[in-house]
Protein backbone atom coordinates (compact mmCIF):
# COMPACT_ATOMS: atom_id res chain seq x y z
CA UNK A 1 0.00 0.00 0.00
CA UNK A 2 0.82 3.39 -0.64
CA UNK A 3 2.29 5.53 2.17
CA UNK A 4 0.27 8.31 2.87
CA UNK A 5 2.75 10.23 5.52
CA UNK A 6 6.09 9.81 3.08
CA UNK A 7 7.35 8.05 5.90
CA UNK A 8 9.41 5.36 5.49
CA UNK A 9 10.84 4.53 9.02
CA UNK A 10 9.20 1.47 11.71
CA UNK A 11 6.01 2.95 12.98
CA UNK A 12 4.91 1.97 16.17
CA UNK A 13 1.31 0.34 16.39
CA UNK A 14 -0.69 3.45 17.38
CA UNK A 15 1.38 5.60 14.61
CA UNK A 16 0.02 2.23 12.15
CA UNK A 17 -3.19 2.24 13.47
CA UNK A 18 -3.50 6.04 12.26
CA UNK A 19 -1.85 5.46 9.34
CA UNK A 20 -4.73 3.24 8.59
CA UNK A 21 -7.33 5.27 9.82
CA UNK A 22 -6.16 8.16 7.57
CA UNK A 23 -6.06 5.60 4.54
CA UNK A 24 -9.74 4.28 5.35
CA UNK A 25 -10.74 7.84 5.84
CA UNK A 26 -9.05 8.68 2.55
CA UNK A 27 -10.81 5.93 0.42
CA UNK A 28 -14.47 6.52 1.94
CA UNK A 29 -13.93 10.02 0.33
CA UNK A 30 -13.04 8.62 -3.21
CA UNK A 31 -15.41 6.42 -3.72
CA UNK A 32 -17.82 9.29 -2.55
CA UNK A 33 -18.39 10.64 -6.52
CA UNK A 34 -20.55 10.88 -9.19
CA UNK A 35 -20.52 9.54 -11.97
CA UNK A 36 -18.45 12.14 -13.78
CA UNK A 37 -15.65 11.63 -11.12
CA UNK A 38 -16.30 14.60 -9.07
CA UNK A 39 -16.16 14.20 -5.14
CA UNK A 40 -19.00 14.80 -3.09
CA UNK A 41 -18.99 15.67 0.38
CA UNK A 42 -21.42 13.79 3.18
CA UNK A 43 -20.17 15.48 6.14
CA UNK A 44 -17.72 18.73 7.64
CA UNK A 45 -14.99 16.22 7.95
CA UNK A 46 -14.95 15.64 4.44
CA UNK A 47 -13.53 18.90 3.85
CA UNK A 48 -10.45 18.11 5.49
CA UNK A 49 -9.92 14.92 3.84
CA UNK A 50 -10.29 17.04 0.46
CA UNK A 51 -7.95 19.47 1.25
CA UNK A 52 -5.27 16.48 1.91
CA UNK A 53 -7.04 14.14 -0.80
CA UNK A 54 -5.82 17.36 -3.40
CA UNK A 55 -2.53 17.79 -1.72
CA UNK A 56 -1.63 14.28 -2.24
CA UNK A 57 -3.24 14.63 -6.19
CA UNK A 58 -5.66 12.79 -5.82
CA UNK A 59 -8.23 14.88 -6.39
CA UNK A 60 -7.82 17.90 -9.04
CA UNK A 61 -8.14 21.11 -7.12
CA UNK A 62 -11.93 21.52 -8.79
CA UNK A 63 -12.82 18.51 -7.04
CA UNK A 64 -12.56 15.45 -9.91
CA UNK A 65 -10.69 11.99 -8.80
CA UNK A 66 -7.40 12.22 -10.39
CA UNK A 67 -5.96 9.39 -12.13
CA UNK A 68 -3.88 9.12 -9.78
CA UNK A 69 -6.71 8.72 -7.44
CA UNK A 70 -8.21 6.09 -9.64
CA UNK A 71 -5.23 4.00 -9.52
CA UNK A 72 -4.71 4.70 -5.63
CA UNK A 73 -8.68 3.34 -5.04
CA UNK A 74 -8.04 0.39 -7.53
CA UNK A 75 -5.09 -0.68 -5.82
CA UNK A 76 -6.03 -0.50 -1.93
CA UNK A 77 -8.37 -2.54 -0.93
CA UNK A 78 -11.57 -1.66 0.74
CA UNK A 79 -12.84 -2.81 3.85
CA UNK A 80 -16.35 -1.53 5.51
Amino acid sequence: MAALSGFDGQLDRGEQDDEEGQRSALLRLLNQRFGDGSIYLSNAQDRTLLKRAIGLELVSADGFLTPKGYSYRARVPIFD
